[in-house]
């Protein structure tokens, strides 16, 4: 009987699970490979999702779309509102950071993951910003720190003694052109109430919180996967 021709002998040296172990070193490599793709995705949808969401708020509007005498625009006297929040939301969406760990074996896990950065939660790099502060016109002169009262000070009295009211005649000149700061004995001036926020509650944590991230992310991490 003629004998087949052998071309190839394999042996295989390796315990189970030595050969079990590598491979999913292997998967580990591959995961992180994958993952490190949808890092540029995910940092790209989560600025436009975010901008979005701050600029579809009640607040943003307050500041930007409405000339009314209880509006943050009014009430702050702010001017350039919308370029001054163009800066502010462009700080935050740059500070908007996608990595991932590296994935690897653990026994028989798997460990690492993706981390994202978004808005700093002392908010310092917007607060330093010059769109945080207007420039007080009037005879005591001085910055109002308008950005650090809506973030920060809540419902906390910012003025004593007086109130907003509309500009009578020329003697009551308006940065705005909308209202004017008062003295009243008696009257006090604080954010308005919907608009007031603090530290870990204000209109981008509100907004923020209204977002389903976790859902764009298992979108990106899909997508990477094909």
């Amino acid at each position: 009987m003629v004998k087949p021709l052998v071309l190839l002998s394999v042996k295989v040296v390796e315990s189970l699970p030595v050969i079990r172990a590598r491979a999913k070193d292997a998967i580990a490599l591959v995961l992180t490979s994958k993952f490190r793709r949808a890092e540029r995705p995910l940092t790209d949808r989560f600025r436009q999702t975010i901008s979005e969401a701050i600029k579809q708020s009640a607040t943003y509007n307050s500041l930007v779309n409405s000339d009314s005498l209880d509006s943050l625009h009014a009430q702050f006297g702010l001017l350039n509102a919308e370029a001054k929040m163009e800066q502010i939301i462009n700080t935050w969406m740059n500070n908007i950071k996608v990595t991932v760990k590296p994935i690897k074996r653990t026994g028989s896990q798997f460990r690492g993951g993706i981390t994202i950065r978004a808005i700093k939660s002392d908010y310092a790099d917007v607060l330093a910003l010059p769109a945080a502060t207007q420039t007080n016109t009037g005879p005591k002169g001085g910055d109002l720190d308008w950005l650090h009262w809506l973030l920060i000070r809540g419902d906390e009295i910012i003025v004593a003694n007086y109130k907003v009211s509309i500009p009578k005649g020329r003697r009551q000149k308006s940065r705005t052109g909308i209202a004017v700061m008062v003295k009243v004995v008696g009257e006090q001036w604080s954010v308005p109430s919907e608009h007031a926020g603090t530290m870990d509650r204000n209109f981008v944590t509100k907004a923020l919180n209204k977002l389903g991230l976790d859902k764009i992310v298992e979108q990106e991490i899909k997508r990477s996967l094909r």
